[in-house]
């Protein structure tokens, strides 16, 4: 007998399991695991799945995912594929890595897991690409106004140095941010570039550097904000410079009269403070 013959046993065998798995994959029991998990582990969170199969190697496929919290839509994802890692294995730990679409956006990272004595998060790394903040109902609702661009870059999360800290870089591109300033007449202010550095630790977030590139002002600003609850309410000191374009320039200058305007510094970039809430901000040219 050919010494392949075995292999090509061991290959039918694989291949049959395999299919097997596949089609004898318990969706609805795992929805329905997925669903009353969520609801215990965070009573304001809805979870609705259309659709939950067996994806190769080794994950599982949701389609339809939609997650809503407090009774208003808080995410929609095309699909999320979740893929167990060896951390899985241990008493009280849970670990997976995880692939998102988001429309033509995507999101993808690792998590680890505590589930004893309590379930809590250990550690959380996400990498973005092209996620329109448009199609985030929860961030939009959160902010207190509308938030359109792609977000790209990467997050990290840790809890072994209490407080828990995050840090990471957010790149936001070809978007636009609702203003409600008495002294912009228009109703947004739009960017090509918006490009942040950002630590979180506790309730405080510390915007490292923030540069914005836009048709109407480029700036640089950095600053700290507090973080509470309802997010607009969350309170901002941010200092910074910004070079104000003619065209914007010409516009403010029709509620602002040019002599209250203070002289530019260098290069014409104007000093700027920002303080007040995220719903009701401040802003002095210094």
């Amino acid at each position: 007998m050919s010494r392949r013959i075995p292999y090509l046993y061991g290959l039918f065998f694989i291949g049959v399991t395999a299919i097997w798995m596949y089609v004898q994959f318990p969706a609805r029991a795992v929805e329905a695991y997925a669903v009353q998990k969520v609801a215990g582990l965070v009573p304001e969170l809805t979870l609705t799945v259309a659709e939950v199969a067996l994806s190769f190697p080794a994950a599982v496929r949701f389609d339809g995912v939609s997650v809503q919290y407090q009774g208003a839509p808080a995410l929609n994802l095309d699909r999320l594929r979740l893929r167990p890692g060896w951390k899985t294995l241990l008493p009280g730990k849970a670990a997976f890595g995880f692939q998102a679409e988001l429309g033509e956006g995507r999101a993808s990272g690792r998590a680890e897991l505590s589930t004893r004595p309590e379930f809590s998060t250990d550690s959380l790394s996400i990498d973005l690409d092209s996620v329109q903040v448009a199609d985030l109902p929860i961030l939009v609702r959160r902010a207190g106004r509308e938030l359109a661009g792609l977000c790209s870059g990467e997050l990290h999360y840790t809890s072994e140095d209490p407080p828990a800290a995050m840090k990471g870089r957010l790149v936001l591109e070809n978007g636009r941010v609702e203003v409600r300033l008495p002294m912009i007449k228009r109703q947004s202010l739009s960017f090509a570039k918006i490009d942040s550095e950002i630590d979180i630790k506790g309730r405080s977030l510390n915007l490292r550097r923030l540069v914005w590139q836009g048709p109407e002002l480029d700036g640089e600003f950095s600053g700290t904000v507090e973080i509470k609850s309802p997010l607009e309410m969350s309170q901002i000191e941010l200092l910074g410079n910004m070079l104000l374009h003619p065209a914007f320039l010409t516009e403010l200058h029709q509620t602002i009269p040019q002599r209250l305007m203070p002289k530019p510094g260098p290069g014409g970039r104007y000093g700027v403070q920002f303080s007040g809430t995220v719903a009701n901000p401040r802003y002095r040219l210094r």
